[in-house]
């Protein structure tokens, strides 16, 4: 559910996140605009970007509906899955200003996600590689913004492709559809001198029962790993047991399936020492039940940390608990996008 929570909670989960991935947030805004980085571990908001509509907008012509976005360093810029404008917006992270918008026929926001796109978003410069509904994958030549080759996931699929990630050693994408029953997975392979796209090896997973979320790719252990919220639950986001599932690209085997408990992971993020950090879709309380505005029970979010190095005993992975504080309910229960 939407919570209304005191700000040192807030505060807390704000600067807890970065010093646990040791990654410096704080940063500043020189005269001519370009940020910069301070290192002192705060975190700051620096400006409101607005995003303009366009001729595709389907939410009122401005944009209400987004998913995935990713940062490429290298060129100090941001990409953000716009659906509400079937469009990929760009930032310029150096300057915080508005750049422009990528078309690439994607399918926009049809009033469910499931259908819509774009969705997923991943650099590696010059491609832009952008997920879409109907199990589509498109690749983008960033030096012209056209697209230069698509290819399917599940040819006659309406459903979205949606979370990506790639692997730049061997050129290869995972790319996830979520929202099929069961959820899987596509290997393809990435021409890196023409960006073109080989669509390889399925990957099911079959006792995943609330969808597979968020890929990363580790260059250290050579794998893919991806978040799965619910292993054989009940399907509709309360079950306790879920999972990071460790993908070896060569063969596109699910080398094993690493539990995690009482938080539906979907995000995840990896760290400068190869610690992968899991965002919990899901607010469990004390007595292990999915946490409701009616719950009796305290609320006991949590953030979960693992070591994707010692993998072979992440069965335990160290779960980093933030202290429940009062909190009042406004509307609906938890949300997933």
């Amino acid at each position: 559910m939407i919570r209304k929570c005191p700000r040192a909670l807030l505060l807390l989960l704000v600067v807890l996140v970065p010093a646990l991935l040791l990654v410096p947030s704080s940063s500043r805004a020189d005269e001519d605009g370009t940020v910069r980085m301070s290192g002192d571990g705060t975190v700051r908001f620096l400006a409101a970007i607005p995003v303009p509509g366009t001729d595709t907008n389907t939410t009122g012509g401005s944009m209400y509906v987004f998913d995935i976005s990713w940062v490429d360093s290298n060129t100090h810029r941001y990409y953000l899955a716009d659906r509400s404008n079937a469009v990929v917006d760009v930032v310029d992270t150096a300057r915080g200003v508005f750049v422009k918008q990528i078309s690439g026929g994607f399918k926009g926001f049809t009033g469910d996600n499931s259908t819509s796109g774009p969705n997923g978003v991943v650099v590696a410069f010059p491609w832009l590689f952008v997920t879409d509904a109907a199990s589509r994958v498109v690749s983008i030549d960033l030096r012209t913004d056209k697209v230069v080759d698509e290819a399917s996931t599940n040819v006659g699929d309406e459903l979205r492709s949606d979370e990506l990630a790639y692997d730049p050693e061997d050129g290869l994408l995972l790319v996830v559809n979520n929202a099929d029953t069961p959820p899987f997975a596509t290997l393809i392979q990435v021409n890196k001198e023409t960006g073109q796209l080989t669509v390889g090896q399925h990957i099911a997973f079959t006792d995943a029962t609330n969808g597979a979320e968020q890929p990363v790719w580790d260059r250290h252990s050579g794998r893919f790993y991806l978040s799965i919220p619910e292993v054989n639950g009940p399907g509709d986001g309360s079950g306790p047991h879920g999972a990071v599932a460790r993908i070896n690209p060569a063969t596109g085997e699910v080398e094993t399936e690493f539990a995690v408990d009482f938080c539906q992971p979907a995000g995840l993020a990896l760290g400068p020492h190869q610690d992968l950090l899991l965002g919990c879709s899901t607010v469990f309380d004390t007595a292990g039940q999915a946490w409701a505005a009616k719950d009796s029970k305290t609320a006991a979010p949590q953030h979960v940390i693992m070591d994707a190095q010692t993998a072979t005993d992440a069965t335990t992975p160290l779960h980093v608990s933030i202290p429940p504080a009062p909190c009042s309910a406004s509307s609906t229960r938890n949300a997933k996008a």
